[in-house]
Protein backbone atom coordinates (compact mmCIF):
# COMPACT_ATOMS: atom_id res chain seq x y z
CA UNK A 1 0.00 0.00 0.00
CA UNK A 2 2.72 2.50 0.93
CA UNK A 3 4.70 1.63 -2.40
CA UNK A 4 1.56 2.54 -4.41
CA UNK A 5 1.04 5.97 -2.66
CA UNK A 6 4.75 6.89 -3.10
CA UNK A 7 3.69 5.73 -7.13
CA UNK A 8 0.63 8.30 -7.02
CA UNK A 9 3.04 10.83 -5.52
CA UNK A 10 5.82 11.39 -7.74
CA UNK A 11 3.57 10.67 -10.55
CA UNK A 12 1.00 13.58 -9.89
CA UNK A 13 4.31 16.16 -9.27
CA UNK A 14 5.29 14.68 -12.59
CA UNK A 15 2.25 15.81 -14.53
CA UNK A 16 2.19 19.20 -12.47
CA UNK A 17 5.55 19.96 -13.39
CA UNK A 18 4.04 18.99 -17.31
CA UNK A 19 1.57 21.65 -16.70
CA UNK A 20 3.12 24.03 -15.19
CA UNK A 21 6.37 24.53 -17.58
CA UNK A 22 3.30 24.40 -20.74
CA UNK A 23 1.67 27.37 -19.63
CA UNK A 24 3.14 30.91 -20.03
CA UNK A 25 3.22 32.59 -17.02
CA UNK A 26 -0.36 34.21 -16.80
CA UNK A 27 -2.47 31.42 -14.70
CA UNK A 28 -1.28 28.26 -16.54
CA UNK A 29 -3.43 29.68 -19.74
CA UNK A 30 -0.77 29.11 -23.19
CA UNK A 31 0.12 32.45 -25.08
CA UNK A 32 -2.49 32.08 -28.68
CA UNK A 33 0.83 33.73 -30.55
CA UNK A 34 4.05 32.16 -31.36
CA UNK A 35 6.54 32.83 -33.50
CA UNK A 36 4.14 34.37 -36.53
CA UNK A 37 1.36 32.02 -35.94
CA UNK A 38 -1.73 33.04 -33.82
CA UNK A 39 -4.53 30.25 -33.17
CA UNK A 40 -8.10 30.41 -32.10
CA UNK A 41 -10.16 27.62 -31.21
CA UNK A 42 -13.65 28.05 -32.09
CA UNK A 43 -16.37 25.76 -29.96
CA UNK A 44 -19.72 25.91 -30.99
CA UNK A 45 -22.61 24.32 -28.65
CA UNK A 46 -26.65 24.84 -30.19
CA UNK A 47 -25.33 27.10 -32.20
CA UNK A 48 -24.00 29.48 -29.78
CA UNK A 49 -20.30 30.37 -31.06
CA UNK A 50 -17.61 30.33 -28.81
CA UNK A 51 -13.65 31.67 -30.11
CA UNK A 52 -10.72 31.24 -27.60
CA UNK A 53 -8.99 33.58 -27.00
CA UNK A 54 -11.91 37.00 -27.64
CA UNK A 55 -10.56 39.19 -27.71
CA UNK A 56 -7.55 37.61 -29.99
CA UNK A 57 -3.94 39.53 -28.31
CA UNK A 58 -1.95 39.84 -31.42
CA UNK A 59 1.76 41.60 -31.16
CA UNK A 60 3.68 42.14 -34.37
CA UNK A 61 2.72 40.24 -37.96
CA UNK A 62 1.36 36.71 -37.92
CA UNK A 63 -0.55 34.31 -39.57
CA UNK A 64 -4.09 33.73 -37.72
CA UNK A 65 -6.02 30.24 -38.18
CA UNK A 66 -9.47 29.69 -36.97
CA UNK A 67 -10.08 25.87 -35.86
CA UNK A 68 -13.34 24.46 -35.00
CA UNK A 69 -13.08 22.33 -32.10
CA UNK A 70 -13.98 18.57 -32.36
CA UNK A 71 -16.88 19.03 -30.21
CA UNK A 72 -17.81 21.40 -32.71
CA UNK A 73 -18.34 18.63 -35.75
CA UNK A 74 -21.62 19.19 -36.89
CA UNK A 75 -20.80 22.77 -37.78
CA UNK A 76 -18.82 23.96 -40.32
CA UNK A 77 -17.39 27.54 -41.12
CA UNK A 78 -19.48 29.27 -44.50
CA UNK A 79 -18.01 30.50 -47.22
CA UNK A 80 -17.36 33.45 -45.77
CA UNK A 81 -16.76 32.10 -42.10
CA UNK A 82 -14.27 34.25 -41.26
CA UNK A 83 -14.51 38.36 -42.08
CA UNK A 84 -13.53 41.91 -41.04
CA UNK A 85 -16.46 44.02 -40.01
CA UNK A 86 -14.82 46.81 -41.44
CA UNK A 87 -12.43 46.04 -44.74
CA UNK A 88 -8.73 47.48 -43.98
CA UNK A 89 -5.47 46.78 -45.60
CA UNK A 90 -3.98 45.29 -42.09
CA UNK A 91 -5.03 41.72 -43.37
CA UNK A 92 -5.11 39.84 -46.18
CA UNK A 93 -8.52 38.17 -47.09
CA UNK A 94 -9.16 35.43 -45.34
CA UNK A 95 -9.04 31.64 -46.88
CA UNK A 96 -11.11 29.09 -45.83
CA UNK A 97 -8.68 25.82 -45.76
CA UNK A 98 -10.98 23.39 -44.81
CA UNK A 99 -14.73 23.67 -43.42
CA UNK A 100 -13.39 23.44 -39.70
CA UNK A 101 -10.35 25.97 -40.90
CA UNK A 102 -9.74 29.42 -41.53
CA UNK A 103 -6.63 31.56 -41.98
CA UNK A 104 -6.32 35.10 -42.02
CA UNK A 105 -2.59 37.15 -42.28
CA UNK A 106 -2.05 40.19 -40.07
CA UNK A 107 0.14 42.61 -40.78
CA UNK A 108 0.49 43.92 -37.38
CA UNK A 109 -0.76 47.33 -37.29
CA UNK A 110 -2.05 48.61 -34.03
CA UNK A 111 -5.57 49.05 -33.33
CA UNK A 112 -9.05 47.31 -32.59
CA UNK A 113 -10.46 45.00 -35.32
CA UNK A 114 -14.29 43.46 -35.05
CA UNK A 115 -14.57 40.44 -36.96
CA UNK A 116 -17.62 38.06 -38.05
CA UNK A 117 -17.42 34.43 -36.87
CA UNK A 118 -20.27 32.47 -39.36
CA UNK A 119 -21.04 28.41 -39.23
CA UNK A 120 -24.20 26.34 -40.07
CA UNK A 121 -25.26 23.66 -38.33
CA UNK A 122 -26.20 20.24 -39.76
CA UNK A 123 -29.57 19.10 -38.98
CA UNK A 124 -31.11 15.59 -40.11
CA UNK A 125 -34.04 16.93 -41.70
CA UNK A 126 -32.81 20.26 -42.51
CA UNK A 127 -29.39 20.10 -43.66
CA UNK A 128 -26.82 22.90 -43.44
CA UNK A 129 -29.00 25.75 -41.24
CA UNK A 130 -26.95 29.09 -40.04
CA UNK A 131 -26.15 30.07 -36.58
CA UNK A 132 -26.19 33.10 -35.36
CA UNK A 133 -23.06 35.14 -36.46
CA UNK A 134 -20.63 36.07 -33.53
CA UNK A 135 -18.46 39.24 -33.62
CA UNK A 136 -15.55 39.01 -31.64
CA UNK A 137 -12.59 41.33 -31.63
CA UNK A 138 -8.53 40.87 -33.16
CA UNK A 139 -6.31 43.41 -30.99
CA UNK A 140 -3.00 44.40 -32.25
CA UNK A 141 -0.93 46.17 -29.89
Amino acid sequence: MGRIAVVVAVAGLGLGACVTMQGSGDGGLAAPCNDGVCKVSVDVTSCVITPTPDPLPVKGENNIFWDLTFMSSFYRFTDDGIKLKTSSPVFDSAQKLSDSKFKMHDKGTPGSYPYAIKVQRWKIFEGWTECPTLDPTIVNG
